[in-house]
């Protein structure tokens, strides 16, 4: 057996939820969720909740009546203190083994030291004992040859408590008893459509799917289908990345707390939205060619409907955000419109290019962009260090009245000096 066999997915069980019970240790065992912006949908639920029949996404309106029946503890989103989380698991695997890649908030691969099979289940319950002595975060890990069966495996040790969350899947007959148990469209990488056109003929089984042809897979579900059939073989056609690979676009949007009419108060959200934008591009060592903004009306509301957007360009590619404020300001002076009750603005960019070696405006003075990005790059470390709340743009304002409702937040344990967990 060589290095390059067996991949891991380590994916954090009930990833938001286990930040909170991190903190506040009462929460452990008892059904909790977590609310989306607004606190409106629940988009995280602790098993104990599962077991009561709250789906994800449910509205909380509509289930209001089992939240209080079984005194279920609800929580407002906590995005910062769970990205910081998130930096702390990845920074441990990173240290444990030689290639991570990271997946989503709460998912990573991983490439291990170990050789032998026993040596690969060792490492994987010693770095899932780790991350619950370090962090207090319970993760499930799944071990196969490719990382679409490693996805597999991890879906299969989270619904089966006896395998205590480390499962190896690289035996054949084991892998056909899983995915006949499982539905085509439940395999990373088919999706919803494609699952609906297996269905149309008469393939509802990921074992079914494992046994077509691959000519016929290619033909009616193109290439990828093609890899994911593979993949599902033991046929490793998805590499491990090293590093994560840059966005060619970035968004940032969010619904008001409440529909909003003045435009300096819709500008706060989109100053703020555009200081977002600035520090992606930063952090990915991009620069972007334009900025683009949008707002729109609630179309499930009564009175006037409208929706419009803009897009800015820049004849040299910047991640400055003070130019990205300007132009974003000057789109949205273009689109505004008395009279309507807006219920939600964003801005975006799509021409985005690496920063090293982007080309420059020929007829501008360049003398100010080591100053400029001297600028950045302090603000960058003040807000890391010490919130977002501690440097900021005025043009973002202080009485942001558009921001969502977060009624039952809890503290940023981690992420501001002043809620920081005290001991006695």
């Amino acid at each position: 057996m060589n290095r390059e066999t067996y991949i891991g997915l380590i994916d954090c069980n009930n990833f938001f939820v286990s930040c909170e019970c991190v903190f506040d240790p009462k929460l452990r065992g008892r059904p909790v969720g977590i609310l989306s912006n607004n606190d409106g949908c629940f988009i995280a639920r602790s098993d104990e909740l599962k077991a009561l029949g709250v789906a994800m996404g449910a509205p909380y309106f509509q289930v209001k009546n089992i939240v209080d029946k079984h005194q279920v503890i609800v929580r407002s989103a906590n995005f910062s203190l769970y990205s910081d989380m998130s930096r702390r698991v990845m920074s441990i695997l990173k240290k444990a083994f030689p290639r991570v890649e990271i997946y989503s908030i709460d998912e990573a691969f991983i490439h291990f030291n170990a050789l032998s099979r026993e040596e690969i289940f060792e490492e994987s319950k010693a770095i899932r004992e780790k991350l619950y002595k370090w962090l207090g975060i319970p993760v499930s890990v799944g071990v196969a040859k490719t990382k679409t069966l490693s996805k597999v495996a991890c879906r299969v040790v989270k619904k089966n408590k006896e395998l205590r969350s480390v499962y190896l899947l690289d035996n054949q007959d084991d892998i056909e008893s899983v995915l006949k148990g499982c539905k085509a469209g439940d395999i990373w990488g088919i999706g919803r459509q494609r699952a609906k056109f297996l269905e149309s003929r008469g393939i509802e089984t990921a074992y079914e799917f494992l046994n077509l042809d691959e000519g016929w897979v290619k033909q009616n579900l193109s290439i990828n289908g093609l890899r994911t059939l593979l993949e599902l073989k033991g046929v490793s056609c998805l590499e491990l990345e090293d590093v994560a690979k840059n966005n060619k676009s970035i968004l940032r949007s969010r619904s008001f707390s409440r529909p909003l009419t003045d435009m300096e108060d819709v500008a706060q959200a989109i100053a703020y939205h555009v200081s977002c934008v600035g520090e992606a591009l930063r952090e990915q060592n991009s620069v972007t060619f334009s900025i683009g903004v949008f707002i729109r009306t609630n179309m499930h509301s009564l009175g006037p409907q409208y929706h419009e957007s803009v897009v800015e360009y820049f004849v040299e590619a910047t991640d400055y955000t003070p130019d990205l404020l300007a132009a974003a300001r000057a789109g949205l002076e273009k689109i505004f419109k008395l009279g309507y009750r807006y219920h939600k603005a964003g801005v975006f960019c799509d021409h985005i290019v690496p920063k090293k070696g982007s080309q420059l405006d020929l007829f501008k003075a360049q003398e100010n962009l080591v100053q400029k990005d001297k600028r950045m790059e302090i603000m960058d470390e003040i807000t890391a260090k010490y919130g977002n709340k501690s440097l900021f743009y005025a043009s973002i304002g202080s009485n942001n009245i558009w921001q969502s409702k977060r009624q039952r937040v809890s503290p940023g344990y981690t992420t501001n000096w002043c809620e920081l967990k005290g001991v006695r």
